[in-house]
């Protein structure tokens, strides 16, 4: 149903061109690595997830507008303290670990903060998925374990021994068939968790390059495939989770190998709009015809890490988060649908 969801409003198309700005939400960022994704609240609202800021902005998206003052200076700030987010079905926002040694817990309706120490330590997780047994599954990247979190009992479990310490993994897709499927950074496999049994799989899908930063983040389409967005690979990997197959040749030669692009956003168009790092242009993929464009949204950014994920507002824009770059990226879509509340805060969509 949720696919078939997604496909009835590709069909309804666009009614034209995708347009992009920088200047109406300016001067958030300190251009030092400020937020690292966010998170959709039903409603309209986004959440940023700190990376080294101590603030939290809201975006509101239903009157593109921005609020720095509620959430502002509630935690210490540092260096990559969290990096994604995920929404679970009690109301909350969390915050995925990287080097602050916490769950980072935001109520969007008290804009209360807690953090949750992590038995360990900090580990490197590198975005987070909410799995259909409500439990929060964080992708290992320099840390070698699957992170659990369940935010009902307020423990963290971990999958051990998965990764081998390298920028493993970043972001990680749930798919149709209830597992998330882990995209591979420096790893030569995608990293499949089962969180019916809490196993990992890092053997079926294997034999990718031996070559650094390859992707970062991935999308579901609405066929039920996963486009991982090229980071220093010049193409981008189609994953599909029926099969267990991935296609590098499609969508071949599609960036520059420089640290394009950093996570994607599913438009109502069907359209995956890839988010600017170091490349100047948005990434806009076609998911119904399998091309890539990088000139209708060319000159975007500044080549300086600017943006690092991006969110789907209620009105149908995409909110790029800025990570280097002190302004937000917007990118109305122009579609001619648009996604209600449920799908935009889903699992499969509201992550990085």
């Amino acid at each position: 149903m949720f696919l078939d969801y997604l496909r009835a409003s590709r069909a309804q198309g666009s009614s034209s061109s995708p347009v992009a700005n920088t200047t109406t939400l300016t001067g958030l960022g300190s251009t030092g690595n400020d937020w690292s994704g966010g998170v959709y609240r039903p409603g309209g609202s986004i959440f940023l997830i700190p990376g080294n800021n101590t603030g939290i902005p809201i975006i509101d998206s239903a009157s593109n507008t921005v609020n720095t003052s509620a959430l502002g200076g509630v935690v210490a700030g540092g260096t990559n303290q969290w990096f994604g987010g995920v929404l679970h079905p009690n109301g909350n926002i969390y915050g995925i670990d990287f080097l602050d040694s916490t769950m980072l817990e935001i109520d969007p309706i008290t804009n209360a903060i807690t953090r949750y120490a992590i038995a360990g330590g900090a580990q490197n997780w590198a975005g987070g998925t909410l799995a259909r047994n409500g439990k929060i599954y964080g992708v290992p990247s320099v840390g070698t374990d699957v992170l659990i979190w369940d935010p009902v009992a307020q423990t963290t479990t971990k999958i051990t021994g998965v990764g081998t310490g390298g920028n493993d993994w970043t972001g990680g897709v749930l798919a149709p068939n209830g597992k998330i499927y882990g995209i591979p950074r420096d790893s030569q496999s995608v990293l499949i968790i089962d969180p019916a049994t809490d196993t990992v799989d890092t053997t079926t899908i294997s034999g990718l390059p031996a070559t650094a930063a390859k992707y970062l983040g991935g999308v579901l389409s609405p066929d039920g495939r996963i486009y991982a967005i090229p980071f220093a690979e010049s193409a981008v990997m189609i994953i599909d989770p029926q099969t267990n197959t991935i296609d590098t040749t499609t969508l071949a030669g599609v960036g520059s190998a420089g640290n394009d692009w950093q996570g994607g956003v599913l438009g109502p168009d069907g359209k995956i709009y890839g988010i600017p790092y170091n490349n100047t242009s948005v990434l806009i993929i076609d998911t119904l015809t399998d091309t890539a464009d990088t000139t209708t949204l060319a000159g975007v950014g500044t080549a300086s890490a600017d943006w690092r994920g991006g969110v789907l507002g209620l009105n149908g824009r995409v909110y790029g988060v800025p990570r280097g770059n002190a302004n937000v990226l917007i990118i109305e879509t122009n579609a001619n649908a648009s996604f209600c509340d449920a799908v935009l805060a889903s699992a499969y969509l509201n992550k990085f």
